[in-house]
């Protein structure tokens, strides 16, 4: 199990996920405002806004990871 992809991630890894991140977020909040015509902090979004935040501290996470997968190198 350490070398699985999200406790010890490939450089490959981080950069496929960021992109991922990157893109899904831009998405998610073009479809959200209905390309910035509405507010994106509307009561009905509040379990994507979740979602979001969940994806941004899992994001968060995998780069930490990687961070501490190279300084022990």
């Amino acid at each position: 199990m350490a070398n699985d992809f999200y406790n010890n991630p490939s450089k490959n890894t981080v950069i496929t996920f960021v992109l991922l991140y990157v893109i899904s977020m831009v998405v998610m909040v073009l479809v959200l405002t209905d390309l910035f015509t509405t507010r994106l902090f509307a009561g009905n979004n509040a379990m994507v806004i979740v979602l979001m935040i969940l994806s941004t501290v899992s994001l968060v996470r995998l780069l930490i990871n990687y961070r501490k997968s190279r300084s022990d190198n």
